[in-house]
């Protein structure tokens, strides 16, 4: 199944840092990220079932890709990136399709957040084989596409999340000479006609030169993101750039890859995030974190034996305190987080 993350994990930049023993095989894998639109990989496999043996399954789907929620709602893509995906929806118990959204080349970045009334609201990118567009939908067969949330030379790479008038997103820039520009890429707000405004990234994200945003998610005046190359970063903070808090999620070097699929704000400005974690003779995990103001817990879904690819997990959307999670060959389940550790202080 291809994946919007897939996708952008195709698009990033090949980065050498001098305080990291990436492995050339690895590099390999992560390169040419978001100058120009190209292929998806093939993401792997899950076999059907549920996370856990508490799991509820709110949406039958073995298709579903990627998911979001709020007040109630579920959103997700079904069918594979790349080929042909649908929007469907769960709402008040009901599962039908997102009203008059057609059928596309891929869905990415699904977010739902609230309107300037306070209603509920869908954004995306959808995308052809050429480009992608992001999208307001008001989930009653209403829509409308952005327009100037880039700046010169820049393209975007996550988002939009909207929150009344704001709306956040990640972009990637180039310089004059086409190089990479990490003083410009980034996660930027942008708050109604004004300008957009570029946020702050973690100080560890920029000594390493991790710029690459690849999820987006906003609830009132916070934000959440992650940033991403050889490191991961999960990170949250207001758009005033204050309270920034920061988590390294994932590490991709030598014999171990890990990825995040997706960041969440729940209750209290709790940021959700889950990670795929391959490790050379050890069992696929999905790694799902929960970060406070002050620490994190975690939680690891190791595959049962007998399942050596693929992930039991794959994505995750928070509605306050309600955790849904995408289960390949099963669809959206109801989660009950269950954290292995203490509240580590970050």
């Amino acid at each position: 199944m291809l994946s919007w993350n897939d996708y952008l994990n195709m698009q990033r930049i090949t980065r050498t840092h001098s305080s990291t023993t990436t492995t050339a095989s690895y590099r390999a894998r992560r390169v040419a990220w978001r100058s120009t639109l190209v292929a998806c990989a093939v993401g792997a496999l899950a076999a059907p079932g549920v996370a856990s043996a508490a799991d509820t399954l709110i949406a039958p789907d073995p298709a579903a890709a990627e998911v979001a929620a709020l007040d109630g709602t579920v959103v997700w893509a079904s069918g594979a990136f790349g080929e042909e995906q649908v929007l469907m929806q769960r709402a008040g118990g009901v599962i039908r399709r997102v009203k008059d959204a057609p059928r596309a080349y891929g869905y990415g970045s699904i977010d739902l957040g609230h309107n300037t009334k306070g209603r509920v609201v869908l954004t995306y990118q959808r995308c052809s084989k050429t480009k992608c567009t992001p999208i307001r939908d008001n989930l009653a067969g209403q829509r409308v596409s952005y327009k100037h949330l880039t700046i010169a030379r820049c393209g975007l790479t996550a988002g939009p999340a909207v929150s009344g008038t704001r709306v956040a997103y990640g972009l990637y820039c180039r310089t004059p000479g086409n190089r990479p520009d990490d003083k410009r890429s980034g996660l930027y707000v942008k708050n109604g006609s004004g300008s957009p405004r570029r946020l702050r990234l973690p100080a560890d994200a920029v000594r390493f030169g991790v710029t690459n945003i690849n999820a987006v998610d906003m609830r009132g005046t916070r934000v959440a993101a992650i940033a991403a190359d050889v490191y991961e970063y999960a990170f949250t903070e207001t758009v005033n750039k204050n309270g920034l808090r920061s988590l390294r999620v994932a590490s991709s070097e030598g014999e171990q890859d890990q990825q995040a699929k997706g960041v969440s704000l729940g209750t209290n400005n709790a940021m959700w995030t889950l990670v795929e974690s391959q490790i050379v003779d050890e069992a696929n995990r999905a790694n799902i974190f929960k970060v406070s103001s002050t620490c994190f817990t975690r939680e690891s879904i190791v595959n049962p034996p007998g399942k050596p690819e693929g992930f039991v997990a794959t994505h995750l959307a928070v509605d306050r305190t309600t955790l849904y999670l995408v289960v390949p060959g099963a669809g959206i389940v109801q989660h009950d987080f269950v954290p292995q550790t203490e509240c580590r202080e970050l």
